[in-house]
């Protein structure tokens, strides 16, 4: 159809075909958008928002098709649109007005993955973090309760109160000792209970009677152990916890309890707020502590949204939906949509509480969690509705004038075009960096004779300080050129002749500067050259290669070996590296394996140091291996290497030298060090034999204490050179009984008094022996503080804690097991069970514990046994 036909039938279109077409197009819109949106959106609200957006993005684009039919048939618009029909045009639109929910659907599917994924894993972190809370304020109280358990003092003073119910001063203690432990750790009430629960003492603000506690604290007593009641209600309506606390004395009728404390604290003091606090801005946040009861999940604490709730709300287990159902069914950590006690759609997250039945629960209302992603949708409608509307008026606008202006339009284009590439092509000449000129090639008898300059750009003569050349001969620019670069002007006559480009370098000796040149003919006998001035890099050129040849005879002359190693050969050795395999060239060895140079015992050795340094495990390696001459010798070579690049490409470059004449001086070092060491061990073991003659009860005694000693340090990772300071303080430990009277130490009866006080002079006799000896060991020290205790109970100084050597806190507990297994002239020998009851019951207090649970450990389960 023409141009014609086509305004006839615009023209032909009543106002009621008009509206009808008008009404086709609303129906259309609202069946099609609502279709639409009732398969992509379930959510009520954001649907909602959707609808309002639809109902004014309708109007807007039904008016804009409305004013396009109008104007069209009442104006000449049909001479400016006879390239494209209309329809087409319509349609587009109606598309484009489609994307507008269609994007709501895109972001919708998009990011509520990802607003579900980021909520799921915000509430796991809250949950994790109330649950580890609880966990650590339940520790905490364990441990106050633990440490109430061990105080052996305040189970001595408890049962003096219980035998003297009106001891004030027996009584005043322990109230001090209660009221300390209450205030600093936020108790309701700590109370004292004889084994008949009779309250004997109470730390509370206010008078409280003795709870009936018999069943939870007679199993506390028989378990001698300490039991916690859960959360629960009383009387008065607090919810509480309690501990109770065995208080066990040992004495002659042996380990017995005696009372028990009563620790309660209410849940509204720490634990509930603890649970309630959202680390977060949020409206509907929310955390559950529940546990199960029968076939009910019972709710602990107050509900955000429901007070008066803790201990009372009780939901059914088989609740499907319930998230806190759910997670005690779990019995372990998750996530889970659900609805809650309100019954409003929740997303939660739960986990356990270690220690306990409890599990808590995390959950924010749905509709929060979708709400920042509904807003966007809405935002990002409104963005996308004013950007359509925008762009239609805009496009309405230039349409009517795009056909008008077109033709204008293109002839600008086509005349700035020309100009744009007339400035582009000028610029590019006047600012290139190369030197540009355009020169006649001139012939006598056909051949090159000069040639003209007809144009340079200003780099010609930043380049070449030539000025003015232009429309001048080469020969009158440049006096002696052709005599001095004949090769100049042959080059540039076979580019005209042959039309083929070139490029090469050349010294020019009238400027005595360097030049890289290309060379192309543009047009029958005219050619152009493009150059740069090179001199600089020719000059860097000639001091690299003077370095290079400086560098060479170095390392030509070097008294060390030197070796590139690359693709599992010798690419390049030194003739130092070939004379120390006993060649008479290097290129003998250039192109050869190394395994060849290697004795067989270290070739792995070597090809894994290889490969390592290749493959970038390590940078540099040290190490020796023996070296095989060419007349079958060997050495022992030692290598620095290094990773590096050789030509591009990974290798190994090291430096290797002949280290037998060292290796062999090391050994007989080693020998001499052995035998010094041997002889001293020797005077060592003399020392000890010249005690244990004074004393031959306690043969092998400190031999013996030497071993265990020995045994334990391994055990603990003390390193060798410590080891052997155990063993040589063990030998000499004792040394001081050397004072001691022979008498008294084979009395076969208790030493009296006096004659203990004698014997326990000796580690200061020990000491004052040893001090002025050189050892690489502490062993003075080990022999004056065998005897020391960790609490200070020791002798001779009565030091504590880490004011002891390690050493002698080891030789302190070798010392009570061999001695207490082993026989004494006034009594047999305990056995080794008892001794080692002996280090456990004094494990922390005169013993170290870290010492006292090795050595149990090579008795016990490691199977070590006493030294004959």
């Amino acid at each position: 159809m023409d141009a014609s036909g086509k305004s006839s039938l615009l023209r032909r279109l009543t106002p009621a075909s008009i509206a009808l077409l008008y009404m086709v197009l609303a129906a259309l819109w609202i069946v099609g958008t609502g279709a639409l949106l009732g398969m992509t959106v379930a959510d009520v609200l954001l649907s909602g928002r959707i609808e309002l957006i639809k109902g004014v993005l309708f109007v807007c684009v039904t008016g804009l098709l409305l004013y396009l039919l109008l104007t069209m048939r009442e104006t000449n618009a049909v001479e400016e649109t006879t390239d494209s029909p209309l329809w087409p045009k319509l349609a587009l639109v109606f598309a484009l007005v489609l994307a507008v929910p269609l994007l709501g659907f895109v972001i919708i599917s998009l990011y509520t993955p990802q607003v579900e994924h980021e909520a799921y894993a915000n509430l796991e972190a809250i949950a994790r973090l109330k649950a580890e809370q609880v966990e650590n304020w339940l520790d905490e109280r364990q441990g106050d309760t633990e440490i109430l358990a061990g105080d052996e003092r305040l189970a001595e003073l408890a049962g003096q109160l219980v035998k003297r119910p009106q001891d004030e001063d027996v009584s005043r203690r322990i109230q001090r000792r209660l009221d300390l432990a209450r205030n600093n750790h936020r108790y309701t009430r700590i109370l004292l209970l004889d084994t008949e629960e009779r309250l004997l003492l109470e730390s509370a603000d206010d008078f409280v009677a003795a709870p009936a506690l018999s069943g939870l604290l007679r199993q506390a007593l028989a378990g001698k152990r300490v039991l916690r009641r859960d959360l629960h209600r009383d009387n008065a309506g607090d919810i509480h916890m309690e501990w109770v606390v065995p208080l066990v004395v040992q004495d002659a009728q042996g380990e017995r309890a005696v009372a028990g404390l009563e620790l309660s604290i209410t849940a509204h003091s720490f634990i509930f707020p603890l649970i309630q606090t959202w680390p977060t801005a949020s409206a509907s946040g929310e955390i559950l502590l529940v546990r199960r009861e029968g076939d009910s999940v019972m709710f602990l604490n107050d509900l955000r949204h429901r007070g008066g709730t803790a201990l009372t709300l009780a939901q059914p287990m088989t609740d499907s939906v319930l998230p806190a159902a759910i997670a005690l069914r779990s019995a372990g950590s998750g996530t889970t949509p659900g609805m809650d006690y309100r019954g409003v759609p929740v997303v939660a997250a739960y986990r356990p509480v270690a220690g306990t039945e409890w599990y808590i629960v995390a959950k924010i209302d749905r509709s929060e969690m979708m709400a920042p992603l509904q807003n966007l949708v809405l935002w990002v409608s409104l963005i996308a509705l004013a950007a359509l509307a925008a762009v239609s008026l805009g496009a309405l606008l230039v349409w009517r004038q795009q056909r008008r202006a077109y033709r204008l339009e293109m002839r600008e284009r086509s005349m700035a075009a020309i100009e744009r590439s007339e400035r582009h092509f000028r610029s590019l000449f006047e600012n290139m960096l190369e030197g540009y000129a355009f020169c006649r090639m001139l012939r006598r008898d056909g051949e090159p004779e000069d040639f003209v300059y007809l144009e340079v750009n200003p780099a010609f003569e930043i380049l070449t300080g030539l000025k003015g050349v232009a429309g001048r001969l080469a020969g009158e620019v440049l006096p002696g050129l052709h005599e001095s670069n004949p090769e100049l002007l042959k080059i540039f006559g076979r580019v005209v002749r042959s039309g083929l480009p070139e490029r090469f370098e050349s010294y020019v000796g009238t400027l005595q500067e360097w030049f890289s040149i290309s060379v192309y003919c543009p047009e029958p006998e005219h050619f152009v050259t493009i150059f740069d001035n090179i001199t600089e890099r020719k000059r860097t050129e000639q001091v690299l290669a003077d370095s290079e040849q400086r560098f060479r005879s170095l390392v030509e002359q070097s008294i060390a070996g030197i070796y590139i190693f690359q693709d599992g050969l010798l690419v390049y050795v030194n003739p130092r590296f070939a004379e120390i395999f006993g060649y008479a060239t290097v290129n003998e060895l250039i192109g050869a394996e190394p395994a060849l140079l290697v004795a067989e015992q270290d070739k792995g050795l070597v090809a894994e140091n290889m490969r390592r340094q290749l493959d970038g495990e390590a940078q540099y390696l040290d190490y020796s291996f023996a070296g095989v001459r060419k007349d079958g010798g060997l050495i022992e070579a030692g290598v620095h290497g290094a990773r590096a690049t050789h030509r591009g490409r990974p290798a190994v470059i090291g430096l290797l030298q002949d280290i037998s004449e060292k290796k062999h001086a090391e050994e007989q070092i080693r020998q001499y060090v052995a035998q010094l060491e041997k002889s001293f061990l020797h005077t060592v073991e003399v020392a000890t034999t010249l005690t244990e003659m004074r004393d031959p009860y306690t043969a092998g005694h400190e031999k013996r204490v030497a071993q265990i000693a020995v045994a334990i340090g391994t055990e603990l990772g003390l390193d060798a050179h410590r080891i052997e300071g155990l063993r040589v303080g063990g030998y000499v430990h004792d040394i001081g009984k050397i004072i001691v009277p022979a008498e008294i130490l084979s009395k076969p009866a208790r030493p009296s008094s006096t004659e203990y006080s004698l014997i326990k002079e000796h580690p200061q006799a020990g000491y004052d022996i040893l001090k002025n000896a050189t050892f690489p060991w502490p062993v003075a020290d080990i022999a004056y503080q065998h005897h020391e205790r960790l609490d200070g109970s020791g002798y001779p100084r009565g030091l504590k804690g880490d004011e002891i050597l390690l050493e002698a806190r080891i030789t302190a507990v070798a010392d009570v097991v061999e001695a207490m297994s082993s026989n004494r002239p006034y009594r047999p020998g305990v056995g080794l069970e008892q001794a080692l009851g002996e280090i456990e019951r004094g494990s922390g207090t005169h013993y170290d514990s870290e010492v006292v649970a090795a050595c149990l450990l090579l008795f016990r389960e490691k199977g070590y046994r006493l030294p004959l």
